[in-house]
């Protein structure tokens, strides 16, 4: 038996082992590095270090408090699996929790300050609140402290936010130095916010703002107001990409200031992702963006505004910069075979757009989906999808659809 089972062993070198456990990561099938781990001792180290790399307490169905006591406890019985952690998402529960009180744990809890502390290597942190909206204020002050003294640290360079409300304009200072920012339906406290500012714009005059890429979800207009004022105090623009999503394109104000962040970022912008299925309203006009690179929108195929790329076009015909623009990404919102096959009138409006000579130096149009689709769905989309747009295909640009883009 034991012959047998050597004979049936397959003995790879290390270095063809850990790439192997290098892409199931990035797969991030965890199952089967757990089982990668119990064949052999030499790669028990590798696959440790890849299931630790990212740790997210809103990934599986249970209450985010258990899973946290989990992790609480595995840090301290084994100190080793500390510096692992590189990524670490904080969430109060998983998204189906039908418990509304669920939260509340995530703002009291003072083991938190502990495991920051306990983990050196953090370069991204996240925190997100699924069942509660709590206030700054709520959280116990340790907490408090603990969570922007994590955005100091020289190595941390993510940080994400996640329905937070009254947040102190000072505090957005400290994020605003982050390289990666998401802010989602966070809203700065505007109580005496006209007093506070010039305090916050004195405190963010000593810091430089190295801000490459922003995410902001539900915006509201005194956090871009705060944001944008911080940001403008830099003479030289930082921003890359820009991600919006969930804005009200009927608040003036959050458009406003909006329009402010664009035209101060316009000269670095090369990357923009504009979620709502709506064109950008005025005043904002993405032809700004001289070195526009990669735009990403929306286009909702079961919509009843007719033709389904109407407001795409639009936006396409803002674009100012030229043969830098390289990319176009188009997120689908409802897949069904029939009504991406009965738009073909607007299939050939886009193909005419992306064939003038604005757009000699698009590489490629890629279409994905955000949202879980059936896999056969996919398969039909994919099938339909690349069949399209034949002007621009005969003229070497890529045309795909992503089966998994996130």
């Amino acid at each position: 038996m034991a012959e047998s089972s050597q004979e049936n062993t397959l003995d790879l070198p290390l270095e063809i082992a850990e790439l192997i456990i290098d892409e199931v990561a990035r797969q991030n099938d965890k199952q089967a590095l757990r089982t990668m781990a119990l064949v052999s001792p030499c790669y028990v180290d590798r696959c440790q270090k890849k299931l630790f790399h990212t740790i997210d307490l809103g990934d599986r169905c249970i209450s985010g408090e258990e899973y946290y006591r989990r992790l609480y406890r595995i840090l301290s019985q084994r100190p080793n699996f500390r510096s692992y952690v590189r990524d670490l998402r904080l969430v109060d529960t998983y998204v189906w929790d039908i418990n509304k009180e669920s939260w509340t744990w995530l703002v009291t809890e003072d083991s938190i300050c502990d495991v920051l502390d306990l983990l050196p290597n953090l370069h991204s942190f996240s925190l997100t609140f699924n069942t509660g909206q709590p206030t700054w204020t709520s959280f116990k002050p340790c907490i408090r402290h603990a969570l922007m003294q994590l955005a100091k640290r020289p190595s941390l360079i993510s940080y994400s936010l996640n329905h937070i409300y009254n947040f102190p304009p000072t505090l957005l200072v400290s994020l605003a130095v982050m390289k990666h920012l998401e802010l989602n339906d966070v809203t700065v406290h505007d109580l005496a916010l006209t007093s506070s500012l010039p305090v916050v714009l004195s405190i963010a005059s000593i810091s430089t703002p190295r801000l490459e890429s922003l995410i902001l979800k539900a915006p509201s207009p005194t956090t871009l107001l705060v944001l944008r004022s911080i940001l403008s105090l830099s003479p030289h623009p930082t921003l890359i990409a820009l991600r919006v999503a969930m804005v009200n394109n009927q608040d003036t104000t959050t458009i406003v200031e909006l329009w402010g962040l664009m035209q101060w970022a316009a000269s670095s912008i090369t990357d923009l992702e504009w979620r709502p299925s709506l064109r950008p309203p005025a005043p904002i006009d993405i032809g700004i963006l001289s070195r526009l690179q990669t735009l990403q929108f929306m286009v909702n195929f079961h919509s009843e505004a007719q033709p389904v790329f109407s407001e795409l076009l639009v936006l396409l015909q803002q674009i100012s910069s030229g043969s830098l623009f390289h990319h176009l990404i188009i997120e689908c919102m409802f897949l069904k075979a029939v009504e991406l096959v009965a738009c073909g009138s607007d299939w050939s409006a886009l193909d005419q757009m992306l064939s003038k000579s604005e757009f000699d130096g698009l590489k490629s149009v890629v279409f994905c989906a955000r949202f879980r689709s059936a896999p056969g769905l996919k398969v039909s989309a994919k099938t339909i999808v690349e069949e399209q747009l034949p002007a621009i295909r005969a003229r070497g640009v890529h045309i795909r659809f992503d089966m998994d883009p996130y």
